[in-house]
């Protein structure tokens, strides 16, 4: 799933977004603590937080993603 959270996050910034939204569900928080770390390593994300009520809540995080190529 890693794999595929990181080439979401690419595709996009170079499509030109810099917000995104990444969906993984409620559950027990085990997905969303693993797709939150790797967006902490993800070279593309300037910061994220979980999504509010109206956008998935705690079923989804909120990704914005940096305005220059990063190195």
């Amino acid at each position: 799933m890693a794999d595929v959270v990181d080439a979401y996050i690419e595709a996009a910034w170079e499509k030109g977004l810099r917000e995104v939204r990444v969906i993984h569900g409620r559950g027990r928080g085990v997905q969303r603590n693993r797709i939150q770390r790797r967006l902490e390593r993800n070279r593309y994300v300037e910061r994220f937080q979980d999504a509010p009520g109206d956008r998935g809540g705690w079923g989804a995080t909120v990704v914005w993603l940096v305005d220059e190529p990063p190195d």
